[in-house]
């Protein structure tokens, strides 16, 4: 699972160097044809790991709950108020994750996992397949970022 992991870590710190010379009006504006925008797939990253990961083995979230209405399944930053998470907490979110996720998983941590099915009918019934999910998950999103920021250069 070592390289599952690592694969988590390196499309996060992926995308970290993809929205580096982003600024805060690039990272937040709707791209024609889109439903989120930039800053909301890279919070969206992290609460998901987090989401499959920790809360999939009942252990305490490394976020505040709010996150989740954030940036979890469903949300859109068409919901928000004027108040959301700085762009730098969610950078950082998007690279300490997955470095924790690492950390505990080699720790043994993620034991008791609840089976969990997802909205593309693939069922996760332990850690390793989560990871493994995740993986492709992840992929998915930077695949928007890069496609989005194409849309805006």
């Amino acid at each position: 699972m070592t390289s599952e992991i690592d694969t988590l870590v390196k499309t996060s710190q992926l995308i970290s160097k993809v929205t580096a010379d982003l600024n805060k009006d690039q990272l937040l504006k709707m791209a024609n044809g889109f439903n989120n925008h930039i800053f909301w797939h890279m919070g969206h990253i992290p609460v998901t790991l987090a989401l499959l990961t920790y809360k999939r083995c009942q252990l305490p979230m490394p976020f505040e709950k709010e996150m989740i209405s954030f940036f979890g399944k469903g949300s859109s930053p068409k919901e928000w108020d004027s108040k959301f998470p700085s762009i730098k907490s969610i950078r950082e979110l998007l690279e300490e994750i997955p470095l924790q996720i690492k950390k505990d998983y080699e720790s043994g941590k993620f034991n008791e996992f609840e089976s969990y099915e997802t909205s593309v009918g693939i069922n996760l019934d332990c850690i390793e397949n989560s990871l493994n999910f995740l993986t492709f998950h992840n992929g998915i999103h930077l695949g928007y970022i890069i496609a989005q920021k194409r849309v805006l250069k």
